[in-house]
């Protein structure tokens, strides 16, 4: 029984760290205009429609012509947080924690299953 209750929380771990209820379903991807101003870095484009994201960074928010320096493509909906920046803790501790949580598990269960 801990078992199951022990992989069923793994199963939910991985499925929020996928961001599996996040996004729109019909969601392409966001476009960080940056705007130059200390307070306000960037206006946040989201785009639900693969021509309107393409046409948008071909036109002046990416490689084309007229490409504004400093925009960048972000896939977090609704959200523009700068490229170099690192994860944030909890996505790197919360899915650590329940590995070596499990790790422990079944070598306790294992260390009980050869005394007897």
């Amino acid at each position: 029984m801990k078992q199951k209750l022990a992989i069923l929380a793994l199963l939910i771990v991985i499925i929020a760290m996928t961001g599996f209820a996040g996004a729109s379903p019909n969601y392409v991807g966001t476009i960080c205009h940056s705007t130059g101003s200390a307070s306000n870095p960037y206006v946040i484009i989201d785009f639900y429609s693969q021509q309107g994201f393409d046409s948008a960074w071909e036109n002046g928010h990416g490689n084309g012509q007229g490409a504004h320096s400093g925009d960048f493509i972000s896939n977090t909906e609704g959200q523009c947080a700068p490229p170099e920046q690192i994860p944030e803790f909890p996505t790197i501790a919360l899915p650590a924690g329940a590995a070596i949580g499990l790790m422990f598990l079944f070598s306790r269960k294992n260390k009980k299953n050869k005394e007897e």
